[in-house]
């Protein structure tokens, strides 16, 4: 092959030489097609995906409208009420089931793990007939949670499907239209929720908690959208929320609120004036002897008059409280007077029957403030609810279909301007194969007859023993070449100038220069050097070299650098330093070997900066990074790190891991009422108190604005984690005092265990939610453990 190289011309060898780019052209022009081709499969792909999730959303809608009229049958009489509109939807809603069952194996296509999530749906949409069967009946006891599951489900399956999207730049439109799903679903289970409260009469802490959950989910829906939505479509929102509709469904509301508030001092008089209570206490002071009664009447009183009071101070609301809370107190405070008055004509020797002539109490001012306290339905227009609450989702469902409209344009102008890419990029490689084939051929003649003037020049030059010059004509390799020969005879003064010009860079560079001999030992530094670390050149070269020495090191020992210089010439890393004045320093350190023209090390070269503050500063970002800024706990991105090491240790040593998901009661009331200072506040303590109840080997997060995290390692067979548990719930059960407030919030807990529920984060997390739930809904428990059923 050599040979044959050798005995072709030049004019010959240009031809290969021109050929080949030739040849490359017609390969990477293959490629690129192939990746168009590629572009537009996965464009068609994400076109199939979206068709295919509009399905489901149809059926979430259709299935939201089912709820809604499902709902008012049960609160119409059967003898009043149209079943038409209902039969109707139930109709739509089985075609879309038997299009779905149709389609769902199209899933498959797209990725077998999605498959799991909507044959499950397809297996809950079986019970459908019986819930419809009991909505009939009018059994309403799980119509709604069996609906809101459902379409949760079904909003988390299209969630699946737009995420193949989200690689290809539509995750703002995908992840904004699927939280308009979110708020539409949760804006609907608060307008039936809210019917159900006024039909039934009644709001209990369980009702008030589901009412005050939904609203906290569209609270975070709508956070989550304003964060990842384009700014047109926030807008949009923003004007669905300050509309009228919206004010009056905060009003409802904020009244909500006030009547759940309203049933818990009704439970807590009850408790303090009812049986056992102060009525009792002082009719037995009346009727016997013992001193004890009248004590504990008067501290009844006292109890019942600090909460009524307590309730006047945080809600002046009406003159009607007013009225009624004031007749109250006045009956309480007439029986706390009588009570001293009993027991005085009791010394002087009065008979029961004398004392029951003269102590006479009205109770009824008292009992009509507690009938006041019950539900109260008079301000309630149903009509105007449903109305109002009604043009809220219509106008949040117009939003995600204009979000979704978008998505689609924008799928369907990705494939137009790939289809059009990949005909243009088709007639640009004809173009350029015809350009490269026409000049390739000029080329090749021009740099025969160039090459033939320079040798005939260089042949005149060697026979002459004379300087020649070529005459140069243009700028490209061959005229280099040119230039080259005519520099040569400048060469010795150029390369003086450049040794004057590597002296000056030498001096004014603000790197840190250090030359050294083959042996270590130095013998310059340059100005920088000196200004960084303090250092003359005397103190460098004669004086202190060892103990300049001294104060540096590396995370990296001697052997291992001269090592790296032996094999690479060169070895880059950081020193731990000080300056002649003792102060710390941080050097971002480079040292390159020297060779002769033998290959052998002649002299060293160091050159260093001064990395001190970035470093500084780099730390404190990463600080910033990993830790919540009010706490200071560890954040998400902290945990996550965390849960892998822990992880790890566990599977290591097979030790069980427990995930506690911890979420704050009562906690925007406080916000509400105190302000977010306080709240702040209450958010510290509960903080220190949960890293006071942890062990050292367990991490706390804060992982939202009142929700909280623990990773307990080595919890034996759940003993180490409930004694964990019990020592937090010991600690929170304590007063908090804020500021002179006696705050009163409560807690719920979730636990799950690795590896009995999985060795996934977020799936830990996420059942562990459920756990919390379900410890928070449970009368009298703090804290649950995951149980699958």
């Amino acid at each position: 092959m050599k040979n044959l190289m050798n005995s072709l011309t030049i004019s010959h060898k240009l031809g290969l030489f021109l050929v080949t780019p030739i040849l490359a052209v017609c390969f990477f022009s293959v490629q690129l097609l192939e990746d168009k081709y590629q572009d537009l499969t996965i464009q068609e792909k994400i076109s199939s995906t979206v068709e295919l999730s509009d399905i489901y959303t149809e059926l979430v809608h259709s299935l939201q409208k089912e709820r809604a009229l499902s709902t008012k049958k049960l609160m119409t009489s059967s003898l009043t009420y149209d079943s038409t509109a209902l039969f109707e939807i139930r109709h739509r809603t089985d075609k879309i089931i038997v299009k779905i069952n149709e389609v769902t194996d199209q899933v498959r296509q797209f990725n077998a793990s999605y498959f799991p999530k909507f044959e499950a749906i397809t297996k809950k949409l079986l019970n459908l007939e019986d819930i419809r069967r009991d909505i009939d009946l009018a059994n309403n006891s799980t119509y709604f949670s069996y609906y809101s599951l459902l379409n949760i489900q079904l909003i988390n399956s299209i969630s699946t499907l737009y995420s193949i999207g989200n690689y290809f730049g539509y995750s703002l439109f995908t992840l904004a239209y699927i939280n308009a799903l979110w708020l539409e679903e949760f804006s609907h289970q608060e307008h039936i929720t809210v019917l159900d409260i006024f039909e039934n009469k009644k709001l209990d802490s369980l009702q008030y908690k589901k009412l005050l959950n939904i609203i906290s989910r569209q609270t975070g829906a709508i956070n989550y959208f304003y964060n990842i939505a384009p700014l047109a479509y926030g807008d949009i929102l923003q004007q669905v929320l300050s509309g009228d509709a919206q004010k009056n469904i905060v009003l409802y509301r904020d009244f909500l609120t006030y009547q759940a508030q309203k049933n818990n001092l009704l439970i807590s008089l009850y408790e303090v004036i009812g049986y056992g209570g102060l009525i009792h206490n002082f009719k037995n002071h009346l009727l016997r002897e013992n001193p004890e009664n009248s004590i504990k009447a008067k501290q009844k009183a006292n109890i019942a008059r600090q909460l009524i009071e307590h309730f006047i101070n945080t809600h002046e609301r009406s003159l009607k409280s007013e009225k009624f809370l004031g007749d109250a107190l006045a009956t309480i405070e007439l029986y706390d007077s009588h009570i001293e008055r009993i027991t005085m004509m009791k010394n002087n020797h009065h008979r029961i029957i004398e004392i029951d002539e003269v102590i006479i109490v009205n109770d009824q001012p008292f009992f009509n403030a507690l009938k006041w306290l019950h539900f109260d339905k008079s301000f309630f227009d149903e009509e105007l609810w449903s109305k109002e609450s009604e043009k809220k989702i219509a106008r949040i469902n117009s939003l995600g279909n204009t979000i979704k409209s978008a998505l689609h344009k924008k799928i369907e102008q990705s494939i137009q301007q790939i289809e059009t890419s990949v005909y243009q990029l088709i007639g640009l490689i004809i173009a350029v194969l015809f350009f490269s084939f026409f000049i390739g051929l000029k080329l090749k003649n021009r740099l025969v007859n160039e090459i033939e003037y320079i040798a005939s020049v260089m042949r005149q030059s060697l026979q002459t023993k004379e300087e020649k010059y070529f005459e140069i004509n243009g700028c490209d390799e061959i005229a280099q070449m040119m230039q080259a020969f005519n520099e040569l005879s400048k060469q010795r003064t150029e390369n003086k100038k450049n040794l004057t010009l590597a002296s000056k860079v030498f001096f004014y560079a603000h790197e840190g220069i250090c030359i050294t001999d083959s042996r270590g030992k130095v013998v310059n530094i340059n100005p920088a050097f000196s200004k960084i670390t303090g250092y003359s050149k005397a103190e460098i070269i004669l004086d202190n070299a060892e103990r300049f020495k001294f104060d540096r090191q590396s995370t990296e020992n001697n052997e291992q650098i001269w090592e790296k210089i032996i094999s690479d010439d060169y070895w880059k890393g950081e020193i731990l330093g000080k300056t002649k004045s003792g102060a710390q320093l941080v050097e971002n350190v480079t040292i390159s070997a020297v060779k002769n023209e033998r290959r052998e090390v002649s002299h060293y070269i160091g050159m260093f900066v001064d990395i001190t503050e970035s470093k500084r500063i780099l730390k404190r970002l990463e600080e910033m990074a990993y830790h919540d800024s009010l706490t200071k706990l560890p954040n998400r991105a902290l945990l996550d790190e965390r849960f892998k090491l822990t992880l790890a240790y566990s599977k290591r040593k097979k030790h069980r891991l427990a995930v506690c998901y911890i979420d704050l009661d009562r906690f925007k009331p406080v916000n509400d009422t105190y302000g977010h200072d306080i709240g702040d506040l209450v958010l510290l303590e509960f903080s220190e108190r949960l890293k006071g109840s942890t062990r050292e080997q367990d991490t706390v997060a804060r992982v939202g604005g009142d929700e909280f995290v623990l990773l307990l390692n080595s919890a034996k067979e759940g003993g180490e984690s409930e004694k964990v548990i019990n020592r937090i719930i010991e600690s929170i059960n304590q007063p908090f005092i804020i500021k002179g407030h006696h705050i009163d919030i409560g807690f719920s807990i979730g636990v799950v265990f690795y590896p009995d529920h999985g060795d996934n984060l977020q799936l830990l997390l996420k059942l562990a939610d459920q756990a919390m739930y379900q410890a928070k809904y449970s009368p009298n428990h703090q804290y649950k453990y995951y149980k699958p059923t």
